[in-house]
């Protein structure tokens, strides 16, 4: 190769070489001058928090949790953002659920906070021993329960004479011929039948008017009584509280006697 076809190829291959450095180094420029100053480690690189709203977000302290169902890229401590969690209570919270008093529908049914019946707030006397009679406490749809049952399963042919006596009547037939009687001895279905006739005038009985509706009633409260505990006024008053039914003293003192009589009557016939 002549000297001058030996200088033209080497300069051939300068050219070409400083060619190609100006374009890589060019690249390389570019490159580099595409990071504005915010390098993303290869840790969050895997997930920018776009779309899915799953990520965990650019900013480690944002707090995004994984698989959070929020929106898009933003973190978990902001209202509606990714993260698990259901966040802590409010600021007018009173970190009560309604369990335990605190919130809306936090107020137990019956419209008497706590729970107590009317007549847990009343005096009740402390001698009126109620014995057997305890059950007028309980719930108001046991009695109406106790009361339906009485109905459904009254003999009037064989029942209905007795509750249509007078109190002295059925007192003797009580000492007489006890075991001749065919009555009514739960003290639910009684203190029940009791109250309707008080509050409706009729206990719903077949074919059971009473001699009278105290004599009826003071049969029923006596009929529904402990035998070996006495009857008073005092009982009378109490229970009647406990039912919210109010009667005068007239009427209580009554009711009060007959009941005593029958007890007693009840008592002896029995035995």
């Amino acid at each position: 190769m002549n000297t001058k076809s030996h200088q033209s190829t080497c300069r051939s291959i300068m050219t070409k070489l400083s060619l190609l450095a100006f374009v890589g180094g060019a690249v390389a420029v570019a490159q580099v001058s595409g990071i504005t100053g915010s390098i993303i480690p290869s840790a969050y690189a895997e997930d920018d928090g776009g779309p899915s709203g799953k990520g965990k977000g650019p900013n480690p302290d944002a707090g995004g949790g994984h698989g959070g169902s929020g929106g898009p890229g933003e973190p978990g401590n902001v209202p509606g953002g990714a993260g698990s969690g259901q966040g802590g209570p409010g600021a007018d919270s009173d970190a009560k659920g309604p369990r335990f008093g605190g919130g809306e529908g936090a107020q137990k049914p019956g419209g008497d906070q706590g729970g107590r019946p009317v007549w847990a707030k009343e005096g009740i006397s402390e001698d009126a021993e109620l014995g057997r009679l305890s059950v007028v406490r309980s719930p108001a749809h046991v009695i109406d329960r106790s009361v339906a049952e009485a109905i459904s399963t009254f003999d009037a042919a064989t029942m209905a004479s007795f509750l249509n006596l007078s109190v002295t009547d059925a007192v003797n037939l009580l000492k007489t011929s006890y075991d001749s009687v065919i009555r009514i001895d739960s003290p639910l279905q009684n203190i029940g039948l009791y109250r309707d006739l008080i509050n409706n005038g009729t206990t719903g009985l077949p074919s059971v008017t009473g001699a009278s509706t105290l004599d009826l009633a003071a049969i029923l409260f006596g009929s529904a009584a402990d035998k070996t505990i006495p009857i008073t006024t005092d009982t009378v008053v109490a229970v009647n509280t406990i039912l919210g039914i109010t009667m005068s003293d007239a009427d209580v003192a009554a009711i009060a006697e007959g009941a005593e009589a029958i007890r007693q009557a009840i008592l002896e016939g029995h035995g």
